[in-house]
């Protein structure tokens, strides 16, 4: 294929990977390429008849992902159709590599956009597609799939332990950037609310609940955002199932209105929170733990995120990126505090 004829939009594929692909595709699936454009981590592929299909480039180790096909079919079966299906090659095979570190697959492209979730109505609608993947989900049993006893609070003790060693880094420099002496003044509000979602979550069931989820095979989607969410006409479809894990529901439903919550529709309004939660647990049938939930919603990931970039990571961005991300947690800190009174108020002393 000549790719002077193609129509490269935004293509960050090698050109020699691309090449092995387009032939690949031609020898394997017996599709014709004539566009291939970038759509944030997939590519769109327009064919010499007109068909659209996805292609996803996966990057860790096969073993990881291995379960997707099995697990898209699952969802089939159990009646949750929101979702696209791997296409098998003219061999039967669902994946094909180009070199040994990089596996791809193609699925049907979803015609639609990311859902607009700052409209509420499309956020209710993404938390009943949500908890429909939860029960329809349930029971997927993977030996490849991941999972972790005591997942959470292992993981915001970690957490925690980095922002202190970020606070250290930054008072043995001799001269601090501007970010660095922010980061320094919002330290102690940013730690009293992790060390607050840390006994929500030791006080909660979660230890139970984890157990009960991986011995129960619980699935969550681990990246559900409007990212993931396409709307075409009236439907929602969720995308992008590489990250499945086993897991207590409440991790996707807290995650996701953690999310809502720093954008300026919601701004940590509680009654929105609610509508949401209440929203979930009319669909799901089964009480949820708000301990747990509280714990998700309001632990510092952004802070803690942000010094990852900056101090580990050391991602070379611009240092207007890191302060407005910054005065923008700041700003939520008072927000978030009565975030978390009126949850209490409602959800956990209404219950006890």
């Amino acid at each position: 294929m000549d790719l002077k004829t193609m129509d490269l939009k935004t293509m960050d594929l090698k050109t020699i990977d691309l090449n092995k692909i387009i032939n690949t595709i031609k020898n394997k699936y017996g599709i014709e390429i004539k566009e291939l454009e970038k759509k944030r981590s997939v590519y769109k592929l327009i064919s010499d008849r007109n068909n659209i299909f996805c292609l996803k480039e996966v990057n860790h180790n096969f073993s990881r992902f291995k379960w997707l096909s099995s697990f898209l079919l699952y969802l089939k079966e159990k009646g949750f159709l929101n979702c696209p299906l791997l296409i098998k090659d003219n061999q039967n095979q669902f994946y094909f590599n180009v070199n040994k570190h990089k596996y791809y697959y193609l699925t049907n492209w979803i015609e639609g956009n990311e859902c607009k979730i700052d409209e509420i109505e499309n956020a209710l609608n993404s938390i009943i597609l949500l908890c429909e993947f939860h029960r329809k989900a349930l029971g997927f049993n993977s030996k490849q799939l991941p999972y972790e006893e005591a997942k959470l609070i292992k993981e915001y003790i970690k957490k925690k332990d980095d922002i202190i060693r970020y606070k250290n880094l930054i008072m043995s420099k001799k001269i601090m950037s501007y970010f660095d002496i922010l980061y320094i003044e919002t330290f102690d509000t940013q730690m009293a609310l992790a060390e607050k979602s840390l006994i929500y979550l030791l006080n909660s069931n979660y230890r139970n609940l984890n157990k009960n989820a991986i011995k129960n095979k619980v699935i969550c989607h681990n990246s559900f955002y409007y990212q993931n969410i396409i709307k075409s006409d009236n439907t929602l479809y969720l995308i992008d199932f590489d990250k499945i894990i086993y897991e207590t529901v409440e991790y996707d439903l807290g995650k996701f209105i953690q999310r809502l919550m720093y954008r300026k529709s919601y701004n940590w309004q509680f009654d929105k929170a609610k509508l949401l939660i209440d929203k979930y647990c009319k669909c799901y049938g089964n009480n949820i733990d708000y301990k747990l939930l509280l714990s998700i919603i309001i632990y510092p990931h952004k802070f803690w995120k942000l010094g990852n970039k900056k101090y580990d990571k050391k991602k070379n961005l611009y240092e207007s990126y890191y302060i407005r991300r910054l005065k923008k947690i700041i700003n939520n800190n008072l927000s978030i505090l009565n975030f978390i009174d009126e949850f209490d108020k409602y959800y956990i002393n209404k219950n006890i």
